[in-house]
């Protein structure tokens, strides 16, 4: 019953998703988010759309790294939003799920409303992002985290510099962190 909203910046995949959207209540729109609107170059892997990225410092860090193997990319100019301006077409979200390779920090500062939920990535290669992350939003939310979706890794909610220590103890690869509004 909830209403969806699904960003896309790259064209093929959001392709995929409209097709998708044709049989459930799915809202999509094609460009990425970020803290202001205007135009930005996606970096589109071509093998995992998944690491693709608007940010410089991710598209290095995924070519360097043996785990993504040899990336190739291409560039697509696209249009870029607000979560502000999001929410003003489809309504204040219950929950949003940020999910940007290295671009968290700049889709949060675009964000003046506060959900009751919300998620967002860590990633060793570019812990600052996700510092910068918790940092925006320590005074509204508790927190917890999850490295694989069996669910989340704590039995119990933390406050940021909690999670900061637990998530960058050098156990953790990478994850999502998830955040519940404290009221």
């Amino acid at each position: 019953g909830a209403k969806v909203v699904a960003v896309e910046p790259n064209p093929s995949v959001c392709a995929m998703l409209r097709r998708l959207a044709r049989t459930r209540a799915i809202y999509v729109e094609n460009c990425a988010v970020g803290d202001t609107p205007g135009r930005l170059t996606l970096h589109a892997c071509v093998e995992h759309p998944s690491l693709s990225t608007v940010t410089h410092e991710w598209l290095e860090t995924a070519e360097q790294s043996a785990r993504h193997g040899h990336p190739h990319w291409q560039p697509i100019e696209v249009d870029v939003v607000t979560l502000d301006q999001l929410a003003s077409r489809h309504g204040i979200p219950a929950f949003v799920k940020i999910d940007v390779e290295g671009f968290d920090d700049h889709v949060i500062r675009g964000m003046s409303f506060r959900p009751r939920c919300l998620s967002f990535e860590f990633n060793m290669e570019v812990q600052h992002v996700a510092l910068d992350c918790l940092e925006m939003l320590k005074s509204d939310y508790e927190f917890n985290y999850s490295c694989t979706m069996d669910g989340l890794a704590s039995s119990h909610w933390m406050n940021a510099p909690q999670l900061r220590s637990r998530i960058f103890d050098g156990t953790n690869y990478y994850g999502d962190v998830l955040a519940r509004r404290l009221q």
